[in-house]
């Protein structure tokens, strides 16, 4: 049974902004909201909330939405985490407890 008062977090991260910015988000980090969004859609989630690390590298855990996300997550506050692939959450993901 789905839990529709827990957030569906989508998480974006870019290391480098790409160059065709209109001084917002880049066109990378609009491209993966948008796949994100029609993927959690297609999975009736709900109650979706972004959580954005533009031109942050994944070599570190130390990022701002993605510390929020985590907190959000530890806090009960979160039922279900969706990335584009593993390399938006980070380069070293493979030590990461996911336990």
């Amino acid at each position: 049974m789905n839990d529709y008062s827990k957030i569906t977090a989508l998480y974006s991260r870019l290391s480098v902004g790409d160059e065709d910015r209109d001084g917002g988000e880049s066109n990378s980090i609009q491209n993966q909201k948008k796949f994100l969004e029609s993927y959690a859609r297609q999975l009736k989630l709900t109650n979706i909330r972004h959580y954005i690390d533009d031109d942050e590298s994944g070599r570190f855990f130390d990022r701002s939405a993605y510390s929020r996300m985590i907190e959000d997550v530890e806090n009960g506050k979160i039922g279900v985490c969706i990335m584009k692939d593993m390399t938006r959450w980070g380069r070293d993901y493979d030590f990461v407890n996911m336990s």
